[in-house]
């Protein structure tokens, strides 16, 4: 669609940010923290709502508030995304299980949806979506989790619905 000269375009749904923006915040968080964190991907169950024979996804998911810097966690609710987002799977609820008590409460969790919102546009207060997610195959039981800033297919997915 051509717009009219001087109308910007929609702020798309999401924000770009550099790898040192994370960096900085877990370097905030103790390193026992941020290995119980990291470790937390190993103990993901699949995702139950992929039509795979072969697990290929495995999450878990919370919904936080970020108040006066303080990151309070949200009753365990469904994930949505609309089907104009994800068209494969998106106009249902999908309950995933919850976010291990440990990394819901703890500082890296904390230290990084505080870095990512702080850079969000929109309010400076609001809920926030949590979901540690991994892609690939299942990993074997002896697997040794990833160093937080090792390039790997475990990542962390933090967006933000202002409320």
């Amino acid at each position: 669609m051509n717009r009219p000269s001087g109308l910007s375009e929609p702020a798309p749904p999401f924000v770009h940010l550099d790898a040192a923006v994370l960096t900085q915040a877990l370097d905030t968080a103790p390193a026992s923290a941020l290995k119980e964190f990291t470790e937390s991907w190993n103990d993901l169950p699949a995702d139950e709502h992929l039509p795979a024979d072969v697990p290929y996804r495995f999450r878990r998911y919370g919904t936080f508030r970020l108040r006066a810097g303080a990151l309070e966690r949200l009753p365990h609710t469904a994930f949505f995304q609309e089907t104009r987002l994800n068209p494969v799977n998106g106009g249902i609820d999908r309950m995933f299980a919850p976010l291990d008590d440990s990394v819901a409460e703890g500082p890296a969790l904390r230290a990084i949806v505080t870095a990512l919102h702080e850079r969000l546009p929109g309010g400076a207060e609001g809920s926030t979506p949590a979901a540690s997610t991994r892609s690939g195959s299942p990993p074997p039981p002896t697997r040794p989790a990833t160093p937080p800033r090792r390039a790997s297919t475990r990542t962390a997915t933090t967006t933000s619905a202002r409320s």
